[in-house]
């Protein structure tokens, strides 16, 4: 890339203050660079994005050689979908610091948001070789080959930054990520455990991590893990689930009903959930809650033949023989191959015929 002179940074920040139109900063109060910044980037994190621009737009009235500030600027611009114009910012942050990683960031994420990833991969990548000993820009190396699903380049990139900066939580659980998606699930756990012991409230980190000791068996250890998400985020409907699932399978009947049981009640047009509750509550013998929460499910989902399989198992042990039938030459004449079905159509031939 060549150099560019003061006077053609000067055109291209006059460029994107044009493009950039009459805004209404007027409602931003702020009084110089700092507060400017600090109440657009704050905005920023609250998803007020047309705010956020007025107050980063004014920041860099106050002083237009900011890198960051163009940085802010350009994040907000593309959280209001003005993409050619978040570009022009991040180029105009580029030119004043080359080595701002944030503005590198920030134009990837914009180029993959426009899927145009061979460009977000080539400038990544010579923005790498150039500040090869950056984190910030090897994560964002790592989440473009994770957009293009190319899994090993994008663990050894969140590889590289956790080798630069141990501390790095982001890039721990990133790599842990892309090894989950690789299948290498010993190797997932232990970069998982590093990024949760680094940062303790990262729910997403727990969540992958329950996940992977899910896939590995560890029910019990997968269970504790779903607890640790639910202990930052009671109303994660992903972990609800899972957990529920995790203590049918460790026979835990009880502590499961009420864990799905949170989980209808959080999320009450989940079909799943509903249809995981009757089995649970077909564990412990309620036949006739069972075959309610059944009903429920098949009302929102009326092709899901499990529920209409679990809804026959409650109509038999309520001893409705023939409506257990009806139920499950219904779901013979959805799936003519199932197998569940096949099986219990037998069992009920055989009441039917056999039994007195």
């Amino acid at each position: 890339m060549r150099r560019l002179y003061w006077a053609e940074i000067a055109l291209l920040m006059a460029t994107v203050f044009i493009s950039s139109g009459q805004n209404n900063s007027t409602e931003i109060m702020c009084s110089n660079l700092e507060d400017c910044y600090n109440q657009g980037m704050e905005l920023l994190s609250q998803d007020n994005c047309s705010k956020a621009y007025d107050a980063l737009q004014k920041a860099i009235t106050y002083n237009q050689t900011n890198s960051d500030a163009w940085v802010g600027k350009g994040r907000a611009a593309a959280c209001m979908s003005k993409f050619s114009e978040a570009i022009k910012c991040c180029e105009a942050a580029m030119a004043l610091d080359k080595e701002n990683a944030q503005a590198y960031v920030v134009k990837a994420e914009v180029l993959l948001a426009q899927n145009r990833t061979d460009e977000a991969r080539a400038m990544i990548e010579d923005a790498v070789e150039k500040n090869i000993s950056n984190p910030v820009l090897w994560i964002a190396c790592g989440k473009v080959f994770s957009r293009m699903e190319m899994w090993e380049d994008a663990q050894k990139c969140f590889n590289r930054a956790t080798d630069i900066d141990i501390n790095n939580a982001e890039g721990w659980y990133l790599e842990a990520k892309a090894l989950q998606r690789l299948g290498r699930f010993e190797d997932a756990i232990l970069v998982y455990n590093q990024s949760v012991n680094i940062n303790t409230t990262n729910t997403d980190a727990w969540l992958g991590r329950s996940q992977t000791l899910e896939a590995l068996k560890l029910y019990a250890e997968a269970e504790k893990s779903y607890s640790k998400v639910l202990d930052l985020d009671p109303t994660n409907e992903d972990a609800l689930f899972q957990k529920g699932l995790m203590l049918l399978l460790l026979k835990r009947n009880d502590e499961a009903l009420e864990t799905l049981t949170n989980l209808t009640e959080l999320a009450p047009n989940n079909a799943a959930a509903w249809m995981r509750e009757g089995f649970a509550l077909a564990k412990l013998g309620k036949c006739n809650e069972s075959l309610a929460a059944y009903d429920k499910a098949i009302a929102l989902d009326g092709n899901n033949t499990d529920a209409l399989i679990g809804r026959g198992d409650a109509q038999l042990c309520l001893g409705r023989v023939n409506q257990a039938q009806e139920t499950y030459e219904d779901v013979l004449r959805m799936d003519r191959r199932n197998g569940p079905a096949k099986e219990r159509m037998a069992q009920v031939l055989y009441l039917n015929c056999c039994v007195a």
